[in-house]
């Protein structure tokens, strides 16, 4: 990321910071359109793939223990993390070693899983990233879930405590579906189904409860953002149709579903087509939390896009 892009308190931690692995989702999509087809391909791409994951591991760990991370833009962002891509989403007012940053705990697993799948593939052995997948999601729901909220929250090193924030980070876990607790599945979903977090307009990134909701639309404080439209109504639509799920919860995330791609998707189809007070065709980077108008930078196509994918559920 260049100086140019990026406030000067960010500047010190620039080549120490890696965005969310996205990517990774992608690559697995394309093993699963092609099938064997893509191995060759995979084959190509597997070192490159484990020195990208492998520096995620030993750059971003916390030193709370060998398998939980935090972001490394923590160090001089105040309470924000621009490296983790949910920019000013509240986190613990002051950085320590030992803090344990939710999302990017998810990631990790995430990553992990991956990469065994991938190695299976191409016939290595998936053990190691098995093991390491198998001890981050244990420290995941070891250290960041809180029995009385029923969320997960980043741990704070400096007081040892966790947060107490309901919004993008504690449900990522559902939404990048590594979450396979039914209990804990369960109380997300009713979490994200609450109307706190479940507006008219779409999934918001924060309760509009929390102290720090910004009712002004402020980043991730609120703001209601395609890229996890689509991951959680893909994650929800998943959870719908899981065998080993009750048929209760199969029914709250196909409810949960339902709502995500009925109301984004009007949203963004309102602010492009019958907003008198707004250019025809306008595509919004995010949507108010309270109004569902558009927000930031316009035209943006980028993630707002994944409408289209969410309108055909075409999900990963």
């Amino acid at each position: 990321e260049p100086q140019s892009t990026a406030p000067s308190w960010a500047w010190p931690g620039l080549i120490d910071q890696m965005n969310p692995p996205a990517y990774f989702l992608t690559t697995m999509l394309y093993v699963k359109t092609y099938g064997d087809q893509a191995k060759p391909f995979i084959q190509k791409l597997f070192p490159y793939l484990v020195k990208t994951y492998e520096w995620y591991h030993h750059h971003l760990q916390s030193s709370f223990s060998n398998s939980t991370y935090h972001w490394n833009g923590r160090r001089n962002a105040g309470d924000a993390a621009l490296d983790s891509g949910l920019d000013d989403f509240p986190r613990a007012p002051q950085f320590h070693d030992r803090e344990i940053n939710v999302d990017l705990q998810s990631w990790m697993v995430k990553m992990s899983r991956i990469m065994s799948t991938l190695a299976s593939f191409i016939h290595q052995d998936p053990s190691p990233f098995q093991r390491r997948a198998e001890a981050q999601m244990q420290s995941l729901s070891q250290f960041l879930w809180n029995t009385n909220t029923q969320f997960y929250h980043d741990y704070d090193g400096s007081t040892d405590r966790l947060l107490s924030h309901i919004g993008v980070v504690g449900y990522l876990p559902l939404c990048l579906k590594i979450e396979t607790n039914e209990d804990r599945i369960v109380s997300l979903l009713k979490r994200m189904l609450d109307e706190r977090l479940n507006s008219p307009f779409g999934l918001r990134s924060l309760s509009t409860d929390d102290p720090q909701f910004a009712g002004t639309g402020n980043y991730w404080r609120g703001n209601i953002w395609g890229n996890m439209q689509y991951l959680c109504a893909s994650a929800a639509s998943s959870y719908a149709v899981d065998g080993s799920l009750s048929s209760t919860t199969r029914s709250l995330a196909k409810e949960l579903a339902q709502a995500i791609e009925s109301s984004f998707v009007k949203t963004v189809s309102r602010n492009c087509f019958d907003n008198p007070f707004r250019s025809p065709g306008d595509i919004y980077e995010t949507y108010h939390p309270l109004t569902g108008d558009g927000f930031n930078n316009v035209p943006f196509t980028g993630w707002t896009s994944l409408t289209m994918l969410i309108m055909s559920q075409m999900y990963l």
